[in-house]
């Protein structure tokens, strides 16, 4: 399958997303206009643009994630992702849980972790994901770099510069 056509986007990276409560989708809103979510009807298909994921947090695994496995498996995709960004609820911090399906995905497909945020973020999450969607846009791949390299590029000067 080809990335869908009609999943237009304002940028040229995409910005995908997978939700149950809404609050993704919600987060995505504020972000971008174009945001994706991945399906069961779209996770097989083949990316050729960077993304980024942005994903709830599940103590157990969702179908919802298991689709966010068959994108990130098909084709080259994986080599396309430069990280994900996890939801989650800072309740659960201390049982391990907040933001563990990013955590997971991260561990399972050795993905940088470029946000976490609670429930539908704030500012600071705004603004960190609209300067990194800003960044991978303007961004000039190199014949031997890795979109996950420029994440942690991105990360690396939010840090030097005191804005993470």
């Amino acid at each position: 399958h080809k990335w869908s056509e009609k999943w237009s986007y304002l940028y040229k990276m995409l910005i995908l997303y997978t939700t149950i409560s809404g609050n993704s989708k919600r987060f995505c809103d504020k972000i971008c206009n174009g945001a994706t979510e991945i399906t069961e009807a779209n996770c097989f298909n083949i990316l050729s643009e960077p993304y980024i994921i942005i994903i709830p947090s599940y103590e157990d695994v969702t179908p919802m994630e298991e689709c966010i496995q068959d994108l990130l498996e098909t084709g080259n995709n994986l080599d396309y992702c430069v990280g994900v960004m996890g939801s989650g609820n800072m309740n659960f911090e201390g049982f391990g849980l907040y933001c563990i399906t990013a955590k997971r995905l991260s561990e399972q497909y050795d993905l940088n972790v470029l946000r976490r945020f609670e429930l539908l973020g704030d500012k600071n999450d705004v603004d960190f994901s609209k300067s990194l969607i800003n960044y991978i846009d303007n961004y000039q791949l190199s014949p031997n770099e890795k979109w996950s390299e420029v994440g942690i590029k991105f990360m690396t000067e939010e840090l030097v510069n005191g804005n993470v």
